[in-house]
């Protein structure tokens, strides 16, 4: 048993996967799928995609090695692993990180990229996004990009359990789930979940004012930044309307591990505009603009999607203050697990609070 994945690596590097500075052997990733295999978990049939769709898992794990390569020259050698990627065959909305024999593993289900592309290529439209008017090629790109913004932020959460150390916290709970009664308490697990949402959001952070940089090149008529952050943010909060809808009918998540998908949502923002104020303080009140309009533009295409009525309560319901309070029982907690991830930590760590 061979992952499709294998197949991408060897196309498009024109060279025989062990050479791969990133990725694993094709022979430590035979042994991988097998025991995986046994927990039921299986490698998507690339083979079986159409050719849009070879194109955005070869896109993918491209986009991936360049990540990984970029985020290893922050780590001391001794601390840099093999890595081990594939698409699952499950349409759930999920993806896992894992470890094994000291190799590192990110799974995404194939569920991810076909229920955001559904979800935008449905919703999007010039009420929704301006910049695009009528033209149905801008509706593709923006299609595309949102899809990849959504699935680059999720690969980064995972990847954020391997490298901040959260495997030396609890080494076996990070696979897969299974066994929830030994699992850490809820707390402890809302305080890992909290650090790896904040990982993703710094690193798509780094991923967008590097697009934007590159966008620069090809005069726009609309304001390239402030489109690039509101189909980030857009993207990320979309991701989260599915999660959470995923918790609560799983057999393995459980959403008294999890923040309420408004609260992780807004934390993303809290993040997004305390980078912005100190790299880019000018922009500080239109990011705020920009997050604002992120929660009507993507509770009114849910609505639209779902057919579910806004609850506006929902939303006032962040001010709560039991809501404050199971915030602030987290950022304490991160004191007290702090100690215990720095030394597996292979990146430096989010301050104590």
């Amino acid at each position: 048993m061979i992952s499709q994945i294998r197949k991408i690596i060897n196309k498009l590097k024109g060279q025989k996967a062990a050479d791969s500075e990133i990725f694993c052997s094709q022979e430590e990733e035979i042994e991988i799928l097998n025991m995986l295999a046994k927990q039921n978990i299986y490698p998507f049939n690339y083979s079986e995609t159409d050719k849009k769709g070879k194109e955005l898992l070869e896109f993918i794990v491209t986009f991936l090695e360049k990540i990984l390569k970029y985020i290893n020259q922050s780590v001391n050698k001794e601390k840099q692993k093999k890595f081990c990627f594939l698409f699952v065959n499950d349409h759930s909305i999920n993806a896992f990180a894992t470890r094994y024999k000291d190799i590192d593993i990110v799974a995404l289900n194939i569920g991810v990229a076909k229920s955001l592309y559904d979800y935008f290529n449905k919703v999007i439209d010039s009420e929704v996004f301006p910049e695009i008017g009528e033209d149905i090629e801008k509706k593709k790109d923006l299609v595309f990009d949102l899809q990849i913004f959504a699935i680059m932020y999720i690969l980064f959460h995972e990847i954020a359990h391997i490298y901040n150390g959260h495997f030396g916290y609890d080494n076996t709970y990070y696979y897969r789930m299974l066994d929830y009664e030994n699992h850490r308490k809820e707390l402890d697990n809302k305080t890992i979940e909290m650090d790896a949402d904040a990982f993703a959001m710094t690193q798509s952070y780094v991923l967008i004012e590097n697009l934007i940089k590159v966008r620069e090149q090809t005069p726009k008529s609309y304001n390239l930044r402030d489109y690039s952050y509101s189909t980030l943010m857009f993207a990320i909060y979309s991701f989260y309307l599915f999660f959470e809808e995923e918790v609560v009918n799983s057999d393995i998540l459980h959403l008294d591990s999890y923040f309420p998908r408004r609260i992780r949502q807004a934390l993303n923002m809290d993040i997004i505009e305390n980078i912005i104020e100190k790299d880019h303080p000018e922009y500080v009140s239109k990011i705020e603009e920009i997050n604002s309009l992120t929660i009507i533009k993507g509770e009114k295409c849910w609505e639209k999607y779902s057919n579910k009525p806004l609850n506006i309560l929902e939303i006032l319901s962040l001010q709560n203050e039991a809501v404050v309070k199971d915030i602030d029982k987290v950022f304490n907690n991160w004191n007290k697990i702090y100690d215990k991830l720095e030394p597996h930590a292979r990146l430096p760590l989010a301050s104590k609070r």
